[in-house]
Protein backbone atom coordinates (compact mmCIF):
# COMPACT_ATOMS: atom_id res chain seq x y z
CA UNK A 1 0.00 0.00 0.00
CA UNK A 2 2.91 2.32 0.68
CA UNK A 3 4.27 1.79 -2.83
CA UNK A 4 0.82 2.47 -4.30
CA UNK A 5 0.48 5.62 -2.21
CA UNK A 6 3.89 6.83 -3.27
CA UNK A 7 3.05 6.40 -6.94
CA UNK A 8 -0.35 8.03 -6.42
CA UNK A 9 1.26 11.14 -4.95
CA UNK A 10 4.28 10.89 -7.20
CA UNK A 11 5.35 13.58 -9.58
CA UNK A 12 6.65 10.91 -11.93
CA UNK A 13 3.15 9.99 -13.12
CA UNK A 14 3.55 6.27 -12.52
CA UNK A 15 0.39 4.21 -12.70
CA UNK A 16 -1.06 2.06 -9.94
CA UNK A 17 -0.44 -1.00 -12.16
CA UNK A 18 3.27 -0.33 -12.04
CA UNK A 19 3.04 0.24 -8.28
CA UNK A 20 1.30 -3.10 -7.81
CA UNK A 21 3.97 -4.78 -9.90
CA UNK A 22 6.77 -3.24 -7.80
CA UNK A 23 4.95 -4.11 -4.57
CA UNK A 24 4.57 -7.71 -5.75
CA UNK A 25 8.29 -7.94 -6.41
CA UNK A 26 9.05 -6.53 -2.96
CA UNK A 27 6.65 -8.93 -1.22
CA UNK A 28 8.08 -11.86 -3.16
CA UNK A 29 11.48 -11.19 -1.63
CA UNK A 30 10.29 -11.54 1.97
CA UNK A 31 10.33 -14.69 4.08
CA UNK A 32 6.57 -14.49 4.60
CA UNK A 33 5.69 -14.59 0.90
CA UNK A 34 4.43 -18.21 1.10
CA UNK A 35 1.93 -17.29 3.81
CA UNK A 36 0.91 -14.12 1.99
CA UNK A 37 0.47 -16.05 -1.24
CA UNK A 38 -1.89 -18.60 0.34
CA UNK A 39 -3.98 -15.76 1.77
CA UNK A 40 -4.32 -13.81 -1.48
CA UNK A 41 -4.55 -16.72 -3.93
CA UNK A 42 -8.36 -16.43 -4.37
CA UNK A 43 -7.95 -12.73 -5.05
CA UNK A 44 -5.20 -13.49 -7.54
CA UNK A 45 -7.45 -15.91 -9.41
CA UNK A 46 -10.24 -13.33 -9.55
CA UNK A 47 -7.89 -10.60 -10.74
CA UNK A 48 -6.52 -12.92 -13.41
CA UNK A 49 -10.02 -13.21 -14.85
CA UNK A 50 -10.48 -9.43 -14.65
CA UNK A 51 -7.12 -8.92 -16.37
CA UNK A 52 -8.00 -11.14 -19.31
CA UNK A 53 -11.47 -9.61 -19.62
CA UNK A 54 -9.85 -6.15 -19.66
CA UNK A 55 -7.35 -7.36 -22.23
CA UNK A 56 -10.08 -8.83 -24.39
CA UNK A 57 -12.03 -5.59 -24.25
CA UNK A 58 -9.03 -3.49 -25.28
CA UNK A 59 -8.21 -5.55 -28.38
CA UNK A 60 -9.92 -3.97 -31.36
CA UNK A 61 -10.85 -6.78 -33.74
CA UNK A 62 -11.31 -4.36 -36.63
CA UNK A 63 -7.72 -3.21 -36.25
CA UNK A 64 -6.45 -6.78 -35.97
CA UNK A 65 -8.32 -7.92 -39.09
CA UNK A 66 -7.17 -4.87 -41.07
CA UNK A 67 -3.54 -5.38 -40.02
CA UNK A 68 -3.33 -9.15 -39.72
CA UNK A 69 -0.39 -9.58 -42.11
CA UNK A 70 1.90 -6.97 -40.49
CA UNK A 71 1.00 -8.38 -37.05
CA UNK A 72 1.76 -11.95 -38.18
CA UNK A 73 5.02 -10.85 -39.81
CA UNK A 74 6.10 -9.03 -36.65
CA UNK A 75 5.17 -11.99 -34.45
CA UNK A 76 7.09 -14.36 -36.73
CA UNK A 77 10.10 -12.05 -36.61
CA UNK A 78 9.94 -11.87 -32.80
CA UNK A 79 9.63 -15.66 -32.53
CA UNK A 80 12.53 -16.33 -34.87
CA UNK A 81 14.87 -13.74 -33.35
CA UNK A 82 14.17 -14.72 -29.75
CA UNK A 83 14.39 -18.45 -30.47
CA UNK A 84 17.65 -18.08 -32.38
CA UNK A 85 19.23 -15.92 -29.67
CA UNK A 86 18.13 -18.29 -26.90
CA UNK A 87 19.19 -21.33 -28.91
CA UNK A 88 22.64 -19.88 -29.60
CA UNK A 89 23.13 -18.93 -25.95
CA UNK A 90 22.28 -22.40 -24.71
CA UNK A 91 24.36 -24.07 -27.42
CA UNK A 92 27.33 -21.92 -26.41
CA UNK A 93 26.85 -23.15 -22.85
CA UNK A 94 27.18 -26.69 -24.24
CA UNK A 95 23.57 -27.78 -23.77
CA UNK A 96 22.34 -30.61 -25.99
CA UNK A 97 20.66 -29.24 -29.10
CA UNK A 98 17.30 -30.80 -28.18
CA UNK A 99 17.40 -29.22 -24.72
CA UNK A 100 18.45 -25.86 -26.13
CA UNK A 101 15.62 -25.97 -28.64
CA UNK A 102 13.09 -26.91 -25.94
CA UNK A 103 14.24 -24.00 -23.79
CA UNK A 104 13.98 -21.67 -26.77
CA UNK A 105 10.39 -22.83 -27.34
CA UNK A 106 9.53 -22.24 -23.69
CA UNK A 107 11.02 -18.73 -23.68
CA UNK A 108 10.19 -17.22 -27.09
CA UNK A 109 7.00 -15.34 -26.19
CA UNK A 110 6.73 -11.75 -25.15
CA UNK A 111 5.99 -11.74 -21.43
CA UNK A 112 2.79 -10.64 -19.73
CA UNK A 113 4.63 -7.72 -18.18
CA UNK A 114 4.69 -6.16 -21.64
CA UNK A 115 0.98 -5.42 -21.26
CA UNK A 116 1.74 -3.16 -18.31
CA UNK A 117 4.50 -1.36 -20.19
CA UNK A 118 2.39 -0.96 -23.31
CA UNK A 119 -0.55 0.39 -21.31
CA UNK A 120 1.79 2.77 -19.47
CA UNK A 121 3.09 3.99 -22.83
CA UNK A 122 -0.46 4.64 -24.04
CA UNK A 123 -1.60 6.46 -20.91
CA UNK A 124 1.51 8.63 -20.78
CA UNK A 125 1.07 9.68 -24.41
CA UNK A 126 4.29 8.12 -25.65
CA UNK A 127 2.39 5.61 -27.79
CA UNK A 128 -0.45 6.17 -30.25
CA UNK A 129 -3.61 4.05 -30.21
CA UNK A 130 -2.63 2.21 -33.43
CA UNK A 131 0.77 1.31 -31.98
CA UNK A 132 -0.91 0.18 -28.77
CA UNK A 133 -3.32 -2.08 -30.69
CA UNK A 134 -0.46 -3.50 -32.76
CA UNK A 135 1.68 -4.21 -29.69
CA UNK A 136 -1.16 -5.73 -27.64
CA UNK A 137 -2.17 -7.94 -30.56
CA UNK A 138 1.42 -9.10 -31.05
CA UNK A 139 1.96 -9.91 -27.38
CA UNK A 140 -1.36 -11.71 -27.17
CA UNK A 141 -0.61 -13.74 -30.29
CA UNK A 142 2.78 -14.88 -28.96
CA UNK A 143 1.13 -15.93 -25.71
CA UNK A 144 -1.53 -17.88 -27.62
CA UNK A 145 1.08 -19.60 -29.81
CA UNK A 146 3.19 -20.73 -26.86
CA UNK A 147 1.14 -23.81 -25.83
CA UNK A 148 0.81 -24.91 -29.45
CA UNK A 149 4.55 -24.75 -30.08
CA UNK A 150 5.30 -26.42 -26.75
CA UNK A 151 2.95 -29.25 -27.67
CA UNK A 152 4.69 -29.82 -31.02
CA UNK A 153 8.26 -28.96 -29.98
CA UNK A 154 9.61 -32.48 -30.55
CA UNK A 155 8.11 -32.70 -34.05
CA UNK A 156 9.42 -29.26 -34.93
CA UNK A 157 12.87 -30.15 -33.59
CA UNK A 158 13.03 -33.34 -35.67
CA UNK A 159 11.90 -31.49 -38.81
CA UNK A 160 14.53 -28.80 -38.28
CA UNK A 161 17.22 -31.46 -37.80
CA UNK A 162 16.09 -33.22 -41.01
CA UNK A 163 16.22 -29.88 -42.84
CA UNK A 164 19.72 -29.13 -41.56
CA UNK A 165 20.93 -32.64 -42.47
CA UNK A 166 19.61 -32.24 -45.99
CA UNK A 167 20.30 -28.59 -46.84
CA UNK A 168 22.67 -27.19 -44.19
CA UNK A 169 25.18 -29.99 -43.78
CA UNK A 170 27.87 -27.69 -42.37
CA UNK A 171 25.53 -26.65 -39.55
CA UNK A 172 24.46 -30.24 -38.92
CA UNK A 173 28.09 -31.36 -38.72
CA UNK A 174 28.86 -28.55 -36.26
CA UNK A 175 25.85 -29.39 -34.08
CA UNK A 176 26.54 -33.13 -34.21
CA UNK A 177 30.24 -32.62 -33.45
CA UNK A 178 29.88 -30.07 -30.65
CA UNK A 179 26.61 -31.03 -29.03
Amino acid sequence: FIVAALTFFSFFGLSSLLAAFIAGILVGQTFEHYHIFTQIRPLRDLLTVVFFVFLGLTVELGFVVANIFPILAFVLLIILVKMIVILVIYLLFKFHSRTAFALAVFLFQIGEDAFILIFQGLTSGVMRQDTYNFAVSSVLLTLLLTPVLINYKDKIYLNIRKFTKKYLTFLEQYIAFKF
